[in-house]
């Protein structure tokens, strides 16, 4: 897969949405939106399922409907997090990875991490099964370890012996949201930041200059470059759910095809992911 990534031009009310005519195009749009479905379902509750049919819930029309664009960025920082955390959980080297990030103050090492559960504080999927770390109200963690046999989570001893964790951030203005965080030490826990607009590099060289009292190395952290597969799904969401918030894909439209290739099953999912190249065209581009 390659890592050039060109800066994503931002869907207006006035662009035109352009689907793509091959069929391989068409089949990326189908998985995708299948997979963002999924998250809406099962990770955050966007969407219901009742009486065999899928509707979205108050919370997701009154997200998508509110004249505040930022509404795009939550809805994908949610996913974001429902990423990583999945990815985490299907990948001992990714969570491995991830572990090690987050392990900035620990008082004990974390040997082997096929033995650890991500779970993400504010997931609908956390409240239904592990409501005990449910907390969407969290202003430091999005994400937590705890041991799968015990479900006791992993510690730091720094500041107050708190869960080890990490923040999980999306953002269309990085310099003012994240460097200001950055900079007044906001969170104890490292930021993970998905620069849907590439600009993690150049927040980061802005602090340099600027100094900074600390180890940005450890306490800024690019998606892209631990987790590059996880940065370009949610890069492809972000496309979706801009395309949803200003009408170019109904939302209607959009839970049709979730349910057909929901009807589909796992195994004619997993053969329409195997002929797709992953570094197929953008599944939605847009005309400025």
């Amino acid at each position: 897969m390659t890592n050039n990534i060109s800066t994503l031009p931002r869907i207006t009310e006035s662009s035109t949405i352009v689907i793509p005519n091959s069929n391989e195009s068409i089949l990326q749009i189908w998985l995708d939106s299948y997979k963002l479905a999924d998250i809406f379902i099962n990770d955050l509750g966007y969407i219901r399922k009742k009486e065999n049919e899928f509707a979205y819930t108050k919370l997701l029309k009154s997200m998508l409907y509110k004249t505040n664009g930022n509404f795009v960025m939550q809805i994908l920082g949610h996913c974001a997090e429902a990423v990583t955390v999945r990815r985490c959980n299907e990948n001992p080297e990714i969570n491995r990875r991830w572990l090690d990030i987050a392990n900035k103050w620990v008082m004990y090492d974390i040997t082997i991490p096929y033995e650890t559960m991500a779970i993400g504080t504010g997931l609908d999927y956390t409240k239904n099964n592990y409501r005990y770390y449910y907390n969407p109200n969290d202003t430091q963690r999005d994400i937590i370890w705890i041991n799968k046999e015990t479900k006791i989570p992993f510690v730091s001893g720094y500041p107050y012996g708190d869960y080890i964790g990490l923040q999980i951030k999306t953002s269309r203005d990085g310099k003012n949201n994240i460097e200001k965080a950055l900079i007044t030490k906001k969170y104890y826990v490292p930021i993970v930041y998905f620069d849907i607009f590439n600009d993690y590099q150049k927040i980061k060289n802005d602090i340099k200059i600027n100094g900074y009292d600390g180890n940005l190395d450890n306490d800024f952290i690019s998606a892209k470059e631990i987790d590059f597969d996880a940065y370009y799904e949610v890069r492809h969401y972000y496309e979706i759910i801009n395309a949803l918030y200003y009408q170019k894909i109904p939302v209607e439209k959009f839970i049709s095809i979730a349910m057909q290739m929901h009807n589909l099953g796992s195994a004619t999912i997993k053969a329409i992911t195997s002929i797709i190249p992953e570094t197929s065209n953008s599944i939605i581009t847009s005309k400025i």
